[in-house]
Formats: structure tokens, C-alpha cells, sequence
């Protein structure tokens, strides 16, 4: 059995800097919830430092966020946005963020504005869409074989028009691309 990021909390493992400096491994697993509960979580966790005044912390680890990379000094908002759009899209979700560079703002406007369906591959894609607009209506039936479906998608690709995720065979996303 394979374990997905939506079996997995969402969780980072936060530490203290002053702590770490000193030779120390002082820290805690705190679950992505929101920014200002996850801060008082941190908090906490800098109170219990055994090197006082400690301040200064940084994410050393993360769970349940996919693939996605965290660095040290990412802040909790964007952290928290990225696990909010895992938990409604899913895996895809960790890709698309991925294929934005990290953007979280241009994932989620691509995952709620440009996703046009899992396909079996970009040809039926460009089947589908070519039957959904009308476009084939008053094509003669006898023609209708000499339309190569899977050059035109090859071609939207290539152009820049769309962009593919394909986690898997015969699963293929397809979103435009603006």
C-alpha cells in the first residue's frame, strides 16, 4: 500500500536556532493548522529552549506536504497555503505547486481556473474538446478519420497552450496555460 499525502497530516518539524548552534537538538512537530496557532506552537517550543533568550528558529523537516521543498526560513503562511491546497486537491495538488516553482498563488488560480480533467492522454483530450465545442458538427462522417487528434494536442502542447501532469499511465491532467 502506498501512502499519499492526504494519509498524512501535514506537519513540520520546527527548531531552535540558539539551541542547534549550541550542539542542542531542541524542537517539536507542529501540525500545519494556521499561521498564528502554529506561531504560538513555536513559541512554546523557544520557551522550553535550555539556551535563553532564544528567538530564532527554522524548519528542519516536513511530513504530508508531498515532494513540494520546504526551506529553513519559508513562512508558516505560505506553508499553510500549500497544505490547505493539498487538502483540496489532493496529490496533484503537490505537482502543480511543483510545475509553478513553488508558487502557491499561481497553483491555486491554475487548479481552480485552467484544469480541464484527468484524461486517458492528451489525445483524447484534444478528441473530447474538439467534440465539446461543436467543432466536428458539420464535419462530414467520412472525414471525420483523417482528424489526427493526437498531433493537434501534441502541437497545443508545444505551443505553449497546455501543460500536462501525468502521475501515472493512462492518467493524464491537463490544464491551459497562461
Amino acid at each position: 500500500m502506498s501512502i499519499t499525502v492526504q494519509d498524512v497530516s501535514p506537519r513540520v518539524y520546527i527548531a531552535s536556532l540558539n539551541d542547534y548552534n549550541a550542539g542542542r537538538l531542541h524542537g517539536a512537530w507542529i501540525d500545519v493548522t494556521d499561521p498564528d496557532t502554529m506561531m504560538s506552537e513555536v513559541q512554546a517550543m523557544l520557551s522550553h529552549s535550555s539556551v535563553y533568550p532564544c528567538e530564532e528558529w527554522a524548519i528542519h523537516d516536513v511530513e504530508g506536504l508531498g515532494s513540494i521543498r520546504i526551506r529553513e526560513y519559508d513562512s508558516l503562511e505560505r506553508i499553510t497555503a500549500m497544505a490547505v491546497l493539498i487538502r483540496e486537491h489532493g496529490e496533484l495538488a503537490t505537482q502543480v505547486i511543483e510545475h509553478h516553482c513553488g508558487d502557491v498563488d499561481v497553483a491555486r488560480q491554475c487548479l481552480e481556473e485552467d484544469y480541464q480533467g484527468c484524461f486517458q492522454s492528451l489525445e483524447h483530450y484534444a478528441e473530447q474538446f474538439m467534440e465539446d465545442t461543436g467543432a466536428l458538427q458539420n464535419l462530414p462522417k467520412h472525414l471525420e478519420g483523417y482528424i489526427d487528434f493526437e498531433r493537434m494536442a501534441h502541437d497545443w502542447e508545444l505551443n505553449g497552450e497546455l501543460f500536462t501532469i501525468e502521475p501515472s499511465y493512462n492518467e493524464v491532467h491537463v490544464f491551459l496555460n497562461r
